[in-house]
């Protein structure tokens, strides 16, 4: 009975190794997924922040393009009306416009006293 307990117990024993080897290799296969995981998760991060950073570079690009027409535009005009006035001569008379009405002002007060 001895060798018939020792080859039951033989036949135990290797069942048993050879679970915990499907185990271990299981164990092992699952472990590998979770890692190429991880590595998808990185990865796609990093695409992600790219795509993000470039959306925004373009977007800030058109905005300082459509700001970029509206100025020049103002600046034209600005331009223009000066260029209105001193074709008028408003440009020196404006400049002495205080003192005509300082003049003015001491002659009425000088008038009507």
């Amino acid at each position: 009975m001895n060798t018939s307990q020792d080859q039951s117990s033989c036949s135990s024993n290797r069942e048993a190794l050879l679970r915990f080897r499907d185990s271990r290799r299981d164990l092992e296969l699952a472990i590998g997924g979770v890692l190429w995981a991880e590595q998808q998760i990185k990865d796609n991060l990093q695409k992600v922040k790219a795509q993000i950073h470039s959306c925004i570079s373009r977007h800030l690009e058109c905005l300082q393009s459509r700001e970029v027409w509206p100025c020049e535009q103002v600046d034209l005009m600005y331009q223009l009306k000066e260029e209105t006035l001193q074709g008028w001569g408003c440009g020196s008379a404006v400049a002495h416009l205080p003192g005509m009405y300082e003049a003015l002002g001491s002659i009425l007060s000088t008038t009507y006293k």
